[in-house]
């Protein structure tokens, strides 16, 4: 089967009807692991006047929310931009190390929807679905970093006009947000291609939904101009990581025919110049995210490294990405000035998506690294290492199926091969990830871990 005309990336004129049944998978699946706890955070607002980060703090009955915490840092007006580097820099002792980790696109196809279902209870159609045991081995180590970001590829929209859909266009029930809170991610960020699958109304559902997670910073899509100003920062052992979202485009669109740039942000090097301008007076370190990508090519192409590259000579700390649907390289990019590298991580694969035809396209990683403040402020990036993952699906003997994200380095190659979509590689599916793994990512500054 051809997978790219499976899956083309150009947006579907027709959309599903609104299902009246629920998933036809068997009801007595095991739940596996449940109720797995996110570690808890204070949250308030910072408040930046033009050219200065005076922080005026609305403690969320935490005992420390100098060290973490959750800003939003107002810019007075959008498009006024404090000039990087001013304001109050915050007073080091020495060193701040804060450990950070990323995985790619979470996406919930049709399979991922009734495995969700069964895993919810009661009974098929009741509506409720629990998609928290697909995370139940990485949660314990996603939740072990002071930062963990995701890209929720899928819209959580809602089913008043809508239901539940997958391929090729996509609405995820809301439980999505509380499994990956669960999980311990803090960043999230919902800036894709199919971001406008159902048009606006999904959207601004996502965004009021993501309200109610004000300890999750919630970047790409925002409601107005004035909350895009609004620069989402993570605050840990008294240093600040802000965070930046873009995407290539819209399926099916081109931006002229969109209502506006803020509910997916595109990439345009203007707007980005005045994102990162914002970001910089208000944080310690800057990462981008990136969505894009020629989908199942490991190689990256011209708009990611062109992307990558303005990122670097602006002065980006690090830059990670998503969208092909595999795993793509590693690099360390030049910046223009002569100043160093900024580490890039062009694609870390689907995370989760079900996908059914290529091994390749449930074999992700997970890149972490520590980023390193030093009591002058100087920023650097260190221990950069790539764990393999795959979303591991089988069947029991009854034939109840399961899924859930592994560490490739946690597996046997007896379990292996049991993948239902593995299996084609018979006893050489465990070799062949950690093979094609280190073909693809390389070795050039980063560690390949399993």
């Amino acid at each position: 089967m051809n997978h790219a005309a499976q899956h083309p990336d150009t947006h579907a004129s027709s959309y599903p009807e609104r299902r009246s049944s629920g998933a036809s998978l068997a009801q007595d699946c095991a739940r596996g692991q449940q109720g797995l706890t996110r570690r808890s955070f204070s949250t308030y607002l910072a408040t930046a006047a033009v050219g200065t980060l005076g922080l005026a703090c609305t403690a969320c009955g935490a005992e420390d929310v100098s060290s973490d915490a959750t800003h939003i840092v107002t810019s007075a007006v959008p498009g006024d931009i404090a000039a990087p580097g001013t304001g109050d820099a915050p007073a080091y002792s020495g060193d701040t190390r804060i450990t950070f980790c990323a995985v790619g696109d979470n996406l919930a196809n049709e399979r991922t929807l009734e495995i969700a279902e069964m895993w919810g209870g009661a009974g098929s159609g009741d509506g409720v679905y629990d998609f928290s045991p697909l995370y139940r081995e990485i949660a314990p180590i996603v939740s072990g970093f002071d930062i963990a970001f995701v890209n929720q590829e899928t819209v959580l929209g809602g089913n008043t006009d809508w239901d539940w859909s997958g391929y090729p266009s996509y609405n995820t029930p809301d439980s999505m947000a509380q499994a990956l809170v669960d999980a311990g991610f803090d960043v999230v960020s919902s800036n894709t291609n199919h971001t406008y699958d159902y048009w606006t109304g999904p959207i601004e559902h996502m965004q009021q939904l993501w309200k109610g997670y004000p300890d999750i910073a919630f970047i790409g899509s925002y409601t107005d101009e004035e909350d895009r100003a609004q620069v989402r920062v993570v605050e840990r052992k008294g240093a600040k990581v802000a965070f930046l979202s873009y995407s290539y485009g819209q399926n099916g669109y081109d931006q002229a025919d969109l209502p506006n740039d803020y509910y997916a942000v595109p990439w345009d090097a203007a707007a980005f110049a005045q994102d990162y301008a914002r970001a910089r007076a208000a944080a310690d370190a800057v990462v981008v995210y990136m969505h894009g990508g020629e989908e199942y090519t490991s190689v990256p192409n011209d708009w990611q490294r062109e992307v990558a590259q303005t990122c670097a000579d602006a002065g980006v700390d690090l830059v990670i990405g998503s969208h092909a649907h595999v795993i793509q390289s590693f690099e360390q990019v030049p910046r223009a000035d002569g100043s160093g590298t900024m580490p890039c991580v062009y694609g870390m694969g689907d995370f989760v998506s079900s996908y059914t035809d290529y091994p390749e396209t449930v074999l992700s990683g997970m890149f972490s690294c520590d980023i390193v403040i030093s009591d002058s402020g100087m920023v650097s990036i260190e221990n950069l290492a790539w764990t393999p993952l795959v979303e591991y699906w089988t069947y029991s003997a009854d034939g109840t199926p399961d899924d859930y994200v592994r560490l490739v380095s946690n597996m046997s190659a007896e379990e292996a091969a049991g993948d239902y979509l593995l299996s084609s590689l018979g006893s050489d599916a465990l070799a062949w990830m950690q093979e094609h793994t280190a073909e693809v990512v390389g070795n050039s500054g980063i560690t390949i871990k399993g």
